[in-house]
């Protein structure tokens, strides 16, 4: 525990003179190294990470736009796995049928719905399209409960953040 107090001491010391331009090339060299090895998580180093040329995710407000970035591309991908099944289950329904259930006629649209057989085409794309919304409002559902839970992780890391002294 000493030893990780020491040695977020030493960073913050380095980085104060880093700041005042005091800093021998040596020491800003063991800056920089102590900055890419070190395991402790503070604000002040994250900072001196950010402001040294290191990438990280310095702020709440970064984190937020990546994880709302994920909900947009899970949101993405979803469609588009909505779509890819959709024409999926257009081919698979237009195709001919097996030789078992199908009638000689190959114009003739299929559909299985409830365990029941569905030739009717109107019918069976209104079941398409409910499938759909109803799709539809799964994704949407799924998008606000991300973002519930981003508000709650936000206001966590928020409070943890705000435990710690400012440099």
């Amino acid at each position: 525990m000493d030893k990780d107090l020491d040695e977020l001491s030493l960073i913050i010391r380095l980085g104060e003179r880093y700041f005042d331009c005091s800093l021998s090339d040596a020491e800003e060299e063991l800056l920089r190294d102590m900055l890419g090895r070190t395991r402790l998580s503070h604000p002040a180093i994250d900072e001196l990470r950010a402001l040294t040329g290191f990438r990280t995710n310095v702020g709440l407000r970064s984190s937020e736009r990546r994880l709302k970035g994920r909900v947009r591309l899970v949101s993405g991908v979803a469609a588009a796995c909505v779509v890819i099944f959709s024409l999926g289950l257009y081919t698979t329904v237009t195709r001919r049928a097996s030789a078992i259930s199908a009638p000689a006629d190959v114009t003739t649209c299929v559909a299985y719905a409830g365990g029941k057989r569905i030739t009717d085409q109107e019918a069976i794309i209104r079941l398409l399209g409910e499938d759909m919304r109803e799709f539809t409002r799964d994704v949407r559902a799924s998008e606000e409960s991300f973002s519930e839970e981003l508000s709650d992780v936000a206001r966590i890391i928020d409070n943890i953040e705000n435990e710690y002294p400012e440099i």
